[in-house]
């Protein structure tokens, strides 16, 4: 997804897991507490693919990065 020309989050679905990426290091580092559940990568998270899906966690992550482009 883009918001003003600029990638705000991404997700790429593979056999084993799923990749999630807000395309910003400190929203990984903001979130950190809230990913511990989770396998984080420099800048991706990735998830099983029978996660249930935490969608505030999503929303959250997405206006973060959108402020930071702001």
């Amino acid at each position: 997804f883009k918001y003003q020309g600029q990638y705000i989050f991404g997700v790429t679905v593979l056999t084993n897991h799923i990749l999630m990426a807000p395309w910003s290091k400190n929203v990984i580092e903001e979130f950190g507490p809230r990913l511990t559940k989770l396998k984080v990568n420099k800048k991706t998270i990735q998830i099983p693919v029978d996660w249930k899906v935490e969608k505030k966690l999503i929303l959250d992550m997405v206006k973060a990065r959108i402020s930071e482009i702001q």
